[in-house]
């Protein structure tokens, strides 16, 4: 410990002057630094009892005593402990907010060097809260005039903020953005900010704060010379507002009515207000009653109706609001000065006018000169009234000049927004129709596949159904095969049956006509002769034998003789034998047997059956009956 202690009063071997107290901090932040380095001799309840002194400390350290080395060596140490028992994050917000309150008081040095501190091991925390940091630190580069500085603070801090679910930090981290790109001159990119942070005011039903970005959004329009954007702004408002909440807006809106050519919309949007004013008044909170008596006293001085300014005049001078603190400001002087000049009130127009004198080299240039003009005017003092008059000329012009280029940036960057967002959508058009002809191409793809698959199965199912088929049809005309050889071999034998008949016939008839001639040899020549040879007439012994084949014949060819018929309704008996004869198959001799006449005589029977039937065919008379 004597060591550590020469260490820090020594620098180069020379003493250094040390206060007891400083010496005591010294200590206090090397046992804390002991503590996060040596857990055997610290348990969780010291740890606990050190931050909570830490913290009851830095929250109740008034402005006025300020930091200094000691508690810088204070936060380091806490710092170093919060980190090593996982509770650095705690200790770091608690240490900003504290940064905080230094910098809303104008003590934006001291409060600088302790984000500075926290932000040195960013790299231990979480983004999230890295982003709160930075977003805390960001104002004070605004307020320094390094607005190149705040942007960047603020870009981390949305890039860290965003990693969390908390729209009411991101919606504020967003609405200081906008502010700062608009001190930066970046109309276009401030309005995005601004309706960006209103939306997450609005998604989680805070109207009150997403009225105000929109509001801010419709003012950095306005300054741009884009009156009707600004108003139309104002009606997205409207639409969500009523109440107290409508009074506010038309608090806000009362400005830009003022100096447009809308008088019956001003006047309107006046009656709205002063009735909604008179409703819903004393259930306004301080600030916001200070808020609409100046919106409302600044009106009515500018229309130099000093009668109607009376009492708002009144009530703003009265109002709690500045008993806190926050009297000497532009806007209040400006009132003063202006109610006092519309009074003529000489005196009190002085005093005010020696304040004014501040606010303008702090940029309140426009309400500067012109209540400057006014004054010198009020005083009689013509040359000074128009030697302010020109500069305010000059500033006006300039201010115009100014106000055009915001504008034409505006436009310009909306142009080029556009052209982007079409040339996104027309891209995105692309992908979509490039994706739905890929998706096409895969689907048709897909399809063929599916459809070869298909085919191929359906050319293997056909296959396999004239396989089937064809062992079907094999098997249907084997068996017709079979049956028409049983039916083609059963015919055989009944036509060989009925040519064997018919032979038979023969064999009957000749061996009849053996008797006859026996009989005729045998018999005396008497009157009963040719009755007994008359029962062996060939005619009449023929002519029963037919009617038996024929029945015989119809039996194995049942439809013969009736096709016959129907074809040749010419033929005659004799040829209707012959054809049956034919049918048989049987041989020109075997058919003149049966018919006991000679083979020459069945050829010309023949040879006159096949000019009945087929002269001019060239086919044979079997093949024509068969």
């Amino acid at each position: 410990n004597n060591t550590i202690f020469d260490t820090f009063c020594t620098t180069n071997n020379q003493p250094q002057v040390m206060s007891v107290k400083y010496i005591q901090t010294i200590l206090y932040c090397l046992l804390c630094m002991q503590y996060a380095i040596s857990e055997e001799y610290v348990n969780s309840d010291s740890i606990d009892e050190i931050l909570k002194n830490y913290t009851k400390e830095i929250s109740n350290r008034t402005i006025n005593e300020g930091p200094s080395e000691q508690l810088y060596l204070k936060i380091d140490s806490a710092l170093a402990l919060g980190y090593k028992h996982e509770k650095y994050e705690e200790i770091a917000i608690i240490t900003a907010n504290y940064a905080v309150n230094l910098e809303r008081q104008g003590k934006l040095t001291q409060a600088k060097v302790i984000l500075n501190r926290l932000l040195k091991h960013k790299d231990k925390i979480k983004a999230y809260y890295v982003g709160i940091l930075l977003s805390k630190r960001a104002p004070i580069f605004n307020q320094e005039n390094k607005i190149d500085s705040a942007l960047a603070d603020i870009e981390g801090a949305l890039e860290g903020i965003g990693t969390g679910n908390n729209p009411i930090l991101l919606g504020d981290t967003k609405y200081f953005y906008a502010t700062a790109l608009y001190a930066k001159g970046d109309v276009y990119n401030a309005t995005i900010q601004y309706k960006e942070a209103s939306d997450l005011f609005y998604s989680v039903d805070d109207i009150y704060s997403g009225n105000i970005c929109l509001e801010e959004m419709a003012g950095v329009l306005y300054k741009s010379d884009l009156a009707e954007e600004a108003l139309g702004i104002y009606d997205l408002i409207f639409e969500r507002s009523e109440g107290i909440l409508e009074l506010l807006s038309l608090a806000q809106v009362l400005d830009i009515y003022d100096k447009t050519p809308y008088k019956e919309r001003e006047k309107k949007a006046l009656g709205k207000m002063i009735e909604l004013y008179n409703i819903h008044y004393d259930s306004l909170n301080v600030f916001d009653k200070y808020t609409v008596d100046a919106k409302l006293l600044w009106y009515y001085l500018n229309q130099e109706d000093i009668k109607q300014a009376e009492s708002y005049y009144t009530n703003v001078i009265e109002s709690e609001f500045l008993k806190g603190g926050e009297r000497d400001n532009c806007n209040i002087t400006s009132n003063q000065l202006y109610y006092h000049i519309l009074n003529e009130n000489k005196k009190e127009a002085t005093k005010f006018m020696d304040r004014l004198e501040h606010w303008g080299e702090l940029g309140c240039y426009r309400t500067y000169y012109e209540l400057k003009s006014k004054y010198y005017q009020l005083m009689g003092d013509i040359e000074l009234e128009n030697k302010v008059h020109k500069e305010f000329i000059e500033f006006k012009d300039d201010e115009n000049r100014k106000i055009q280029l915001n504008k034409m940036a505006y436009i310009h960057a909306q142009h080029e927004s556009e052209r982007k967002e079409f040339a996104i959508k027309q891209k995105e058009a692309e992908i979509r129709e490039l994706a739905q002809e890929n998706k096409n191409k895969n689907i048709i793809i897909f399809s063929s596949v599916i459809g070869a698959i298909l085919l191929l199965l359906l050319l293997l199912f056909r296959l396999r159904l004239q396989k089937l088929s064809s062992l079907n049809i094999l098997k249907e005309n084997t068996i017709i095969k079979l049956e028409q050889e049983k039916l083609k071999d059963s015919l055989k034998t009944k036509d060989k049956y009925l040519a064997n008949f018919a032979l038979s016939l023969t064999n009957k008839t000749k061996a009849i006509e053996d008797l006859k001639i026996q009989v005729e040899e045998g018999l005396s020549k008497d009157i009963h002769k040719d009755e007994l040879l008359s029962l062996f007439s060939q005619d009449n012994i023929q002519d029963k034998d037919w009617i038996d084949f024929k029945e015989r014949f119809i039996k194995v060819h049942a439809s013969f003789f009736t096709n016959l018929k129907s074809k040749f309704p010419n033929l005659s008996p004799a040829d209707e034998k012959l054809c049956a004869l034919i049918k048989l198959n049987m041989t020109s001799k075997e058919i003149a047997n049966i018919l006991f006449i000679s083979p020459k005589s069945v050829d010309q029977k023949k040879y006159r059956l096949k000019k009945k039937i087929a002269e001019n065919s060239e086919k044979d008379l079997y093949q024509i009956i068969a």
